[in-house]
Parts: C-alpha cells; sequence; structure tokens
C-alpha cells in the first residue's frame, strides 16, 4: 500500500472512508448480473473473487487500512466506506458473471478445487488439467471445502466399498455424480431411502465429497422456503439429512430447484419491491419414509432403496473416512475422465424416448461409456427408476389409490368432481375421510387429479380434466388389460420390511393386470 498516501495534496490528512476507498481501488472491481459489487483481489500471487458484503472482503480492507495506518478503522468508517465501494462496483464497473463451483466457457467445463491456491480443473474433450489461474471467475462461499488435487489412473469400482448401493443402481449413482457435475441442469434429486442401519446420511457425505465438499454436508429439513433457498444460494449441492416425508412446498420448491425456477422475496422487510432469484442445484434427499411421493418431484428424482448392513460389515467411522479420503484423489480423476468423454460424444448421442430430465440423461449417455459402462446402462435403469417412483407416488396418494379402486368395476367414469368426490369418499374409511391429504372439496379434488393425471397414464388410466368452466365433466378411462402396452415391463423391487402397511396399500390399490413373478412385483403398463 506504498502507493497510497496518507495526506491529501494540500498535505491534509486524509479520512478514514477516503483511504478505504483507495484501498479498495487498487484492485479490480465489478458486478454480476444481479447487481452485487464484487472485488478481485491478489493475494500471496493469486486471484480471488469475493463479494463486498462477504466477511472475507471487510477482513481484508481491514488488514489493509491496518498495514497502511497502523491503526484500525471505526466502524462507521468502514459502513460508510464500504457504501461508497459498492456503488463504484455497481455503478462505475462492468458486469462479469461469476459461477459457484463448476462453470463452463468455450466448450470446456472448469471446476474449482476450492484450495487455497485457487486452482481450478479444466476439462475439454481431450482431457483434463489443473489450471494455477482460472479463466472464469469463481466464489467461494463459507462453508465450502477443498477438493483434493485429482489423480489420473484411478478406478470407480473403487467407489462400491463405500457405498451400500445395489449393483443394478450403479449407473443412477454415476448418472447422478455426472450430472451433478454439469454446470448447467437440470438436475435430477437424488432420494435415498432405507430403514435404520442402512447407511443413507454416510452414502450422502461420500457423494457429496464427490460433487462439493462442505465443513457441513448435511442440514435438516428446513423450515420454510426462504430458509431452503439461503442453503441453495450458498452450496452447490445441497443435502437434506433425516427427512420424514415433504411438505407441500417443499416439494414445489425441490421441483424449481431441479428443472430450474425462480423464487421471488421481498428485498428487504420493509421494501415492497420484489427480489427474483433463479437457480438449479443437485439435491440429495434421505430418509426412512417414502420421500418423492408427490407426481411432480417423482419425474425429477431417482429414488434408491438401500438395504440393511449386515453388523459383522461394519467398520469404524474415523477408519471407513480414512480409506475413503485415499482414493478420492483417484475416482474424481476418472470421473473428470467420464466428463471429458461426455464432451467429446455428446453431439452423437440419441435416444428413441426423452425422459423428463431429458438434458441431464443424453449428457451421461454420452459420458457413461468413459466409465465402462454398457451403451444405455443409464437410460434403461433410470426409465424403471422413474416407473417404479410412479407406482409409489400413486400408492402413496388417497386419491390415486381410491380412483384405481373405482376403475376396477368400470371401463369409463364420466361425471362432474362433486359427484366424483361422492363416489371415491363412499370407497374409503373414516380414517383416509378424516386425513389432512383427503379432498374436502370438489375444487381440492380437481387440483389433486391434475397432479397424478400424468402418473395415472402411465399405468392405463386415462384421465380427462375439464379445461373451461362450460364443461365440468371429468373422464376416466382404464384400458383393458389386452390393450396394455405388455412389451414395456417394469420390475419393481419389494421395499423394505419397515413399510409393511405400504404392502397392504399396494395390494389393495394396484390395477388388476398387477401381478407378482418370483419374488419380483412386475407391472404391465
Amino acid at each position: 500500500m506504498n502507493q497510497i498516501s496518507l495526506f491529501d495534496k494540500d498535505g491534509k490528512k486524509k479520512s478514514q472512508v477516503t483511504l478505504l476507498t483507495e484501498i479498495a481501488l487498487t484492485q479490480e472491481l465489478f458486478h454480476n448480473k444481479s447487481g452485487d459489487g464484487h472485488a478481485i483481489l491478489t493475494i500471496n500471487g493469486h486471484r480471488e473473487v469475493w463479494a463486498l458484503s462477504s466477511k472475507v472482503y471487510k477482513d481484508w480492507l481491514l488488514e489493509q487500512f491496518f498495514n497502511l495506518t497502523d491503526k484500525g478503522a471505526n466502524r462507521n468508517s468502514v459502513r460508510d466506506a464500504l457504501g461508497t465501494i459498492e456503488c463504484i462496483a455497481k455503478f462505475k464497473r462492468e458486469c462479469k458473471e461469476v459461477h459457484l463451483r463448476t462453470a463452463k466457457l468455450n466448450e470446456k467445463i472448469y471446476i474449482d478445487l476450492c484450495d487455497s491456491n485457487w486452482r481450478v480443473v479444466e476439462i475439454d474433450k481431450h482431457g483434463w488439467t489443473i489450471l494455477p489461474k482460472s479463466p472464469v471467475l469463481f466464489i467461494r462461499k463459507k462453508s465450502m471445502a477443498p477438493f483434493p488435487g485429482p489423480k489420473t489412473g484411478g478406478n470407480i469400482n473403487s467407489l462400491w466399498g463405500f457405498l451400500n448401493v445395489e449393483v443394478k443402481d450403479i449407473p443412477l449413482v454415476l448418472g447422478f455424480l455426472l450430472a451433478s457435475l454439469r454446470p448447467n441442469g437440470p438436475y435430477p434429486v437424488l432420494v435415498l431411502v432405507g430403514e435404520q442401519g442402512t447407511a443413507k446420511s454416510t452414502a450422502a457425505r461420500v457423494l457429496r465429497l464427490l460433487i462439493d465438499p462442505s465443513l457441513s454436508p448435511l442440514r435438516s429439513p428446513p423450515k420454510d422456503e426462504k430458509d431452503f433457498l439461503v442453503g441453495c444460494i450458498n452450496n452447490w449441492c445441497v443435502v437434506v439429512d433425516n427427512l420424514s416425508g415433504l411438505q407441500s412446498w417443499f416439494s414445489d420448491a425441490l421441483c424449481r430447484i431441479s428443472t430450474g425456477g425462480s423464487f421471488s422475496a421481498r428485498a428487504l422487510y420493509t421494501d415492497t419491491e420484489e427480489v427474483l432469484i433463479d437457480l438449479q442445484r443437485p439435491i440429495i434427499l434421505n430418509g426412512i419414509d417414502d420421500i418423492a411421493t408427490r407426481p411432480d418431484l417423482a419425474e425429477r428424482s431417482i429414488l434408491l432403496n438401500l438395504q440393511p448392513i449386515q453388523d459383522e460389515k461394519r467398520i469404524a467411522e474415523n477408519e471407513f473416512y480414512e480409506n475413503f479420503l485415499k482414493v478420492q484423489p483417484e475416482i474424481l480423476g476418472t470421473l473428470f475422465d467420464a466428463i471429458s468423454g461426455g464432451l467429446r460424444d455428446i453431439q452423437n448421442v440419441k435416444l428413441s424416448q426423452l425422459p423428463r430430465m431429458a438434458d441431464a440423461a443424453l449428457w451421461v449417455t454420452a459420458a457413461e461409456k468413459s466409465l465402462g459402462l454398457e451403451q444405455g446402462a443409464f437410460i434403461k435403469a433410470y426409465q424403471k427408476n422413474l416407473r417404479n417412483g410412479v407406482v409409489t407416488g400413486i400408492e402413496s396418494s388417497p386419491v390415486g389409490r381410491t380412483v384405481i379402486k373405482l376403475m376396477e368395476n368400470h371401463i369409463e367414469w364420466h361425471g362432474t368432481a362433486t359427484e366424483l368426490l361422492e363416489e371415491l369418499s363412499r370407497l374409503i374409511d373414516d380414517q383416509t375421510r378424516n386425513s389432512r391429504a383427503w379432498p374436502k372439496s370438489p375444487n381440492w379434488l380437481s387440483n389433486s387429479l391434475r397432479r397424478l393425471g400424468n402418473s395415472l397414464r402411465k399405468i392405463g388410466y386415462e384421465l380427462m380434466l375439464p379445461d373451461q368452466a362450460a364443461d365440468r365433466t371429468i373422464s376416466i378411462h382404464r384400458q383393458e388389460e389386452e390393450n396394455v402396452q405388455v412389451d414395456r415391463i417394469v420390475e419393481i423391487e419389494t421395499l423394505p420390511q419397515h413399510t409393511a402397511t405400504m404392502k397392504q396399500k399396494r395390494q389393495k390399490s394396484l390395477p388388476a393386470h398387477y401381478s407378482r413373478d418370483q419374488g419380483l412385483e412386475v407391472f404391465e403398463i
């Protein structure tokens, strides 16, 4: 700071605000597309990017002031100076795009290692390398932890000793990892379900260490949408631990974060102006109960049922993570090799049928060859998983179960929402009728059917809802068994024993052409 004088040209001592502002102007200032001010600091020979509102930037400013004056700056001066610096960045400097953890530029993908030297991994179709200086501007959040330096020559099979997943689910896990390291969504929501002792939380920690290491890897369920949104802003991957069901607002928020959507909030408590925040993030959820039961979330999810671990196979937690950290660099290198393969082959990938998360499916399919998977292994497993989710969602919905029960004796049904609610109400017990999930009005029923419509169609029930006020007729048509597409057979794994009640519901609620064969539940759609 030798270039900054403590006195002005008239020999008068400069104010603290002036000195703090001049210190700030020795570094590059800019604002992002949201108008938030940032600074690019040169520290120990490397470049760091920090928001002007961050504690790190404020501490840097105070340190430089102290080095210059041998005194600390008073609180009011710091506040006034930061206000001036923010205005300079916002109104006098250019707009630049900032990124969190991963970014794409000129057909190359960059991943922030988050180490103390601010190095990044650059991945293109020829391979990957570590750069000392990033071509894109990455920002850091205080909870972010570093990746270890990735290494070549590894094998993805090293991962399976640390995840309690079945062989059939391996393509799904790899698909989630590859999709999560992609700078642009959509991102499937990974849902880990199982009884106590299935290592759900451990699996979530391990996966996050390969996507977005954090000082606080697991979060408790959010209290409200704002709480959840704050977590998404400050993390690339959000892991919500130990869920017991999902409230409607949370399920809707997960859908928007997965595929991209705007959240609105007031700028300040007393403001009437609205602030729009648009985010896409990879999400991991875990819990004992079925979580992704609402159809819109089920279509965006990868659902893994974890099985109990035998006591003799358990090891101490310290030993477990010590062993994992030894192979983590090579696993990362293998994933980066697969991303390179995806960049190389993405233009050549064509899928006959695109699922809801089409972009993610195409990306993973392009990369799977580099991981030694058979061509199409992910999309086959993913489509089967989606169909399983459809059945789970219908099983968990009292409206869905009861509509199927109603149609057991009908090929077609026509009537108003009021008439349908009356007929459905005759088929349920008092416990269901008094539950919060059962519709209490025709409008409520219509809204429930709109959510279930796509799922019901996938299992052979055509649902037509009125699209104008003059037409109040609801029509339900059940395909006869001989008309069901028997060439599309889905194996639905039996859920863990802790959900005996769900098994009873399943037997009562599914269609007549639902059968069991050789210990697997088989469902024709």
